[in-house]
């Protein structure tokens, strides 16, 4: 167990703006592409939507979180999602693969809604926020 302030527990704050902040990034470019060119939403919808919880959340991050496993705590707003998903710990680092796999979700999901927010400089401000 590691001794810091740093891991002992987040505080709702930190909470409530990775939760708004993440979510309202998906739910504004979801929107702004279903509304522009709806076909192009389903590769987002899959590494988004699917991508996050049940790739990232259920096998990547989560399973090696010491937040979650030491402290009882997580960035999730409410925590009980996160334990629906998460069953057991991973003490083990990441593979080549899983950390490729890891940076292509996060690296995809803010720059891929990009071309569709750039006429729209309100929804891509809110974006960015």
């Amino acid at each position: 167990m590691t001794q810091c302030s740093l891991t002992d527990k987040f505080s709702i704050w930190e909470k409530l703006y990775a939760q708004l902040s993440f979510t309202t990034m998906g739910i504004v470019s979801t929107v702004r592409i279903i509304l522009v060119d709806w076909v192009w939403i389903f590769p987002y919808i899959i590494v988004y939507w699917y991508g996050v919880p049940g790739i990232i959340m259920r096998h990547l991050t989560c399973p090696r979180c010491l937040h979650y496993f030491e402290f009882n705590d997580c960035l999730q707003l409410p925590m009980f999602f996160t334990r629906i998903l998460v069953k057991q710990k991973k003490p083990y680092p990441f593979s080549t693969f899983e950390k490729v796999l890891f940076h292509f979700i996060f690296i995809f999901i803010p720059l891929y809604p990009v071309y569709w927010l750039l006429p729209n400089k309100l929804l891509l401000t809110v974006f960015l926020i």
